[in-house]
């Protein structure tokens, strides 16, 4: 255990000294020193007898889900509407979710949460809103943040293979408009098109993944 965290943390070191070569990868050096500074964090506290990190969400699924995926993810509207996060103002985000969706043999794995920073930072609200959500909703939730972290993620041949799913897909996974965006948006055009294009309500109108019929060892996956 011990070796290879001490392999990732040196790898992680290698990643912030490759990206400061750069000047053109100042944001991704930020996002790498924060992961470093993450993973110091969680190895200080290895042998701490209280939990610095806060669970919004686990589940244990008794299917395999067709997709895999270990990333932060960063909500940019709660589900009220209010804007979390202006992700389109070149700045970095410092408080960030963790999003693990691990598929196993025989069963899955979903797991949602967040270290004492930012519990402590304005997710508290989308923390408790998040609770309030019945478990299929908050699976659904976490299908749609998901969505937004499809470079971190892997499909299995049998939904990226499944031609029923290329539309689905292609919604859950098409971000273009995002660069349709006008040079220069002032604040209020940045908040009002981050507020329609990451609703929480497009979250319950898109095809949730993570639920048994997509499953690869359910008897109608394909």
């Amino acid at each position: 255990m011990k070796n290879s965290l001490a392999d990732i943390y040196l790898r992680l070191q290698m990643m912030v000294g490759i990206m400061v070569m750069n000047m053109d990868y100042q944001i991704q050096k930020k996002d790498a020193e924060s992961e470093l500074a993450n993973f110091r964090n969680a190895v200080s506290n290895m042998n701490n007898e209280i939990n610095p990190y806060h669970i919004l969400f686990y589940k244990k699924l008794d299917y395999v889900i067709p997709v895999a995926c270990q990333s932060i993810v960063v909500p940019v509207v709660d589900f009220q509407g209010n804007l979390l996060n202006d992700i389109l103002n070149g700045n970095t985000v410092d408080n960030v979710l963790q999003l693990c969706v691990f598929p196993f043999k025989n069963e899955s794995v979903v797991l949602l949460f967040m270290d004492e920073k930012t519990a402590q930072s304005k997710y508290m609200e989308f923390a408790k809103q998040f609770s309030e959500l019945n478990e299929n909703d908050k699976l659904t939730t976490i299908n749609f943040l998901l969505s937004e972290r499809q470079e971190y993620l892997f499909l299995h041949k049998d939904v990226v293979e499944n031609s029923n799913l290329q539309s689905t897909l292609k919604n859950m996974f098409d971000k273009s408009d995002l660069y349709t965006m006008p040079d220069n948006p002032t604040a209020f055009e940045r908040e009002s098109f981050l507020k329609e294009e990451f609703s929480m309500c497009k979250a319950f109108k898109m095809e949730n993944i993570l639920l048994q019929k997509y499953a690869v060892n359910h008897k109608g996956s394909r």
